[in-house]
C-alpha cells in the first residue's frame, strides 16, 4: 500500500486590518494548512534583490535578509513586485507583475508542482494576479493577491 504524504505548513492569515501573519488556533497551536498556499506568498510576497536594470542605486535594490543563508547563491527566495509597488494601473503593470509572480514561483516546477498558472486583471482598486499551482496529484493550490489595493495610488 502507497501511503500518500500530504505538505503540512503553518497558516499565513491576512488579518482585518489587511497585515498577514502566522496564527494559533483556539488550543495555542500553530495554525496549518496542507496545501503550498504559505510557499506561495512567502515565494511572491517576500522581497528578492532586484538587479541593477531594476533599481539604479545600489544601495536600494532590497532583498530579504533570510536569502543570505541559500547555499545555492542564484537563487533567492521572494520576487522583485516590490519594485513596482507604486506602478499604475496599466496593461503594462499587470502583465509585469505577472511576470515577475510566474518567476518567483517557477522554483516549484518540476520538483514540488507540475504546472503553474498565473494569471492578472486590472482592477478597480490595483491588480488582481491569481497563482494556481498544479501538484502531481491533482490537487491545486490557488493564492489570489490584491496588488495595492491599500496604497491609494490611482
Amino acid at each position: 500500500m502507497t501511503q500518500v504524504q500530504t505538505k503540512v505548513d503553518f497558516a499565513l492569515v491576512r488579518g482585518t486590518d489587511g497585515i498577514y501573519d502566522l496564527d494559533d488556533g483556539d488550543d495555542g497551536d500553530m495554525l496549518a494548512c496542507y496545501g503550498y498556499e504559505t510557499s506561495i506568498r512567502m515565494s511572491v510576497l517576500g522581497d528578492s534583490k532586484a538587479t541593477s536594470a531594476e533599481v539604479a542605486d545600489k544601495l536600494r535594490r532590497g532583498g530579504w535578509a533570510g536569502n543570505e543563508n541559500n547555499e545555492d547563491k542564484s537563487f533567492e527566495i521572494g520576487s522583485t513586485l516590490w519594485t513596482k509597488y507604486q506602478s499604475r494601473k496599466t496593461e503594462i503593470d499587470k502583465n509585469e507583475a505577472v511576470a515577475i509572480v510566474k518567476d518567483a514561483l517557477s522554483h516549484f516546477v518540476p520538483d514540488r508542482a507540475k504546472q503553474i498558472n498565473v494569471t492578472g486583471n486590472l482592477s478597480v482598486n490595483g491588480i488582481e494576479i491569481t497563482a494556481v499551482l498544479l501538484r502531481y496529484s491533482g490537487e491545486l493550490d490557488t493564492v489570489l493577491f490584491e496588488l495595492w489595493d491599500t496604497t491609494e495610488v490611482d
